[in-house]
């Protein structure tokens, strides 16, 4: 078996090597190189990506322990082992449909497609033989049995198959071939209904290592039939905007981390769909789709993400970076990245007016809130200079300050933003004691609407259509909720699940999701009846 992280292509001559996937588990790999995609084992799933592109698709997952897989593109079917024990054989379309099983093993380390004559062939260590069966499962034969080691990676060219076996130790393999397989006398098992070969076929050894173990066959030829005649309908794409995968009948398109249009062809971005860090990227999930193995976003890799916020107009993610002290930004698809402002200390919490088009974010140590426009500087008398001043990629961007606190005592962590209003939120460490405050956009009218049992309050969100701000406290194991004035305060309540210490909130239509930094979790809570979902 290969077990990988940097998935990889390369020329015969091991020129031109090029990484497909990064950070994969790889148990086996297999080409259709009709359509140009290739495709993966690992884990519970098998992927494929395009042979010029890093975009993965979960073809299937939840299938057990997919181990060796073999592609048949003319027929467009692919097949695959499972590692588990009594695992077996299976099959399914390119595009992962009509799964079925074909047959029962015992443990296969090898399997291969004889292009040409339409067999499928696969190796079965306890029993040492090597058997084949049609592209549909039936026809079972066992072509090669009674050997000394069991038999694992196996290859099949021109009536002959060839296979490897244990050497004299552990460290060492035999390769072996027997030709004429496909011998016309069998005879039938009544036990198992497996019909034999009849006559002996003849074993030879075509080479051996002493210190190499061979874990895989390929056999190359200029002049395979099957290679020059095949074809299918995914050719040159297939007329798919995206990823065109055959299912043995007709070309299916698919998309990578988009939605596949009315037309069956074209892809088109998903309309919501939530956002969470997760190390050192950002990744996405569906919101009500959770059998969809694939993420409507690509994930946003190599990031010191803290907090962060989203333009929808822009389709532009800004977050902090407190180890640089810095705020970023990158576009949804993961390009354009660049850093939006620099020199901002202990920047924390981060929101946006999509109205005003303003960026708001706090310095923790300084006890600030600052703003700045997200699209062009700006020339007011009251901006911020020198050390907390910044630039981005193009020119210099004005900060003002909008709101200081007194840092030895106020620490600013979360904070929103009520664009209807023109009001801020935050959440603050304040010395010895809690609170969620707000003020307006110009500092102004600071008023404490929280306090009382609040401890630290780690996360903070704003329901607007129903005038609502609900925050997490990271010691009272709890979700609350009021009215934007601080009225009606009350614990959201909940179903079966403890929150531990919730870390991130947000409300979208009638349900609150929230992360939890324990249990490493996502959570979904109705935020009338309480029913908890794990998203």
């Amino acid at each position: 078996s290969l077990f990988c992280l940097v998935f990889s292509q390369m020329g015969r001559d091991g020129r031109n090597r090029k990484i497909l996937v990064k950070g994969v588990l790889v148990v086996g790999v297999a080409v259709d190189w009709v359509a140009g995609n290739v495709y993966w084992s690992g884990g519970d799933s098998i992927s494929v990506c395009r042979l010029n592109d890093t975009r993965q698709y979960v073809v299937l997952h939840d299938i057990g322990q997919p181990e060796l897989i073999a592609l048949h593109p003319v027929s467009g079917k692919m097949f695959w082992t499972d590692g588990r024990l009594g695992g077996g054989i299976f099959s399914a379309g390119l595009d992962g449909s009509n799964m079925k099983k074909l047959v029962n093993t015992s443990r296969v380390e090898g399997i291969t497609l004889d292009l040409s004559n339409n067999y499928v062939f696969w190796s079965d260590t306890i029993k040492k033989r090597i058997s084949r069966m049609n592209l549909d499962g039936s026809g079972n034969t066992v072509v090669v049995q009674d050997l000394t080691q069991g038999p694992k990676a196996l290859a099949v060219y021109n009536s002959t198959v060839y296979f490897v076996t244990e050497g004299a130790n552990d460290h060492s393999s035999v390769v072996m071939f027997a030709s004429s397989i496909y011998s016309p006398s069998s005879t039938i098992d009544p036990s198992s209904g497996a019909s034999y070969s009849s006559s002996i076929l003849s074993l030879s050894v075509l080479t051996q290592t002493s210190h190499d173990v061979i874990s895989d066959l390929l056999v190359l030829s200029k002049s395979s039939a099957a290679h020059d005649s095949g074809s299918n309908p995914c050719i040159g794409g297939g007329g798919c905007q995206d990823l065109c995968l055959y299912d043995g009948e007709a070309p299916r398109c698919h998309c990578h981390h988009a939605k596949l249009g009315e037309d069956g062809r074209t892809c088109q971005d998903y309309s919501s769909y939530l956002l969470y860090k997760d190390g050192e990227k950002i990744s996405s999930l569906h919101l009500h789709d959770k059998d969809n193995p694939n993420a409507p976003l690509e994930a946003i890799k190599n990031m010191s993400a803290y907090s962060f916020a989203v333009d929808y107009d822009a389709s532009r993610l800004y977050y902090t970076d407190m180890s640089r002290s810095v705020v970023k930004s990158v576009l949804l698809n993961g390009s354009d990245a660049r850093i939006f402002l620099t020199n901002q200390g202990s920047v924390e919490g981060i929101a946006l007016d999509p109205i005003e088009r303003q960026l708001f974010w706090s310095n923790e140590n300084l006890a600030k809130i600052y703003r700045t426009a997200l699209d062009r500087p700006e020339s007011e008398d009251n901006s911020v200079t020198d050390a907390e001043a910044a630039t981005d990629m193009d020119s210099p961007r004005v900060i003002h300050e909008v709101l200081r606190l007194n840092h030895t005592v106020d620490r600013i962590r979360s904070i929103a933003v009520d664009h209807c209003h023109r009001n801020i939120y935050w959440c603050n460490w304040s010395y010895g004691h809690g609170l969620i405050q707000r003020s307006s956009y110009d500092g102004t009218a600071v008023r404490t609407i929280v306090t009382g049992v609040v401890f630290f309050p780690s996360a903070l969100t704003l329901d607007l259509p129903d005038g609502k701000l609900y925050w997490g406290d990271a010691s009272l194991n709890k979700i609350e909720r009021c009215n934007l004035d601080g009225s009606n305060r009350r614990d959201v309540p909940r179903s079966m699940y403890t929150i531990f210490h919730s870390t991130a909130l947000q409300v979208h239509g009638d349900e609150l999701y929230w992360g939890d930094a324990v249990s490493r979790s996502i959570m979904r809570t109705n935020k009338y009846s309480g029913l908890t979902t794990l998203v």
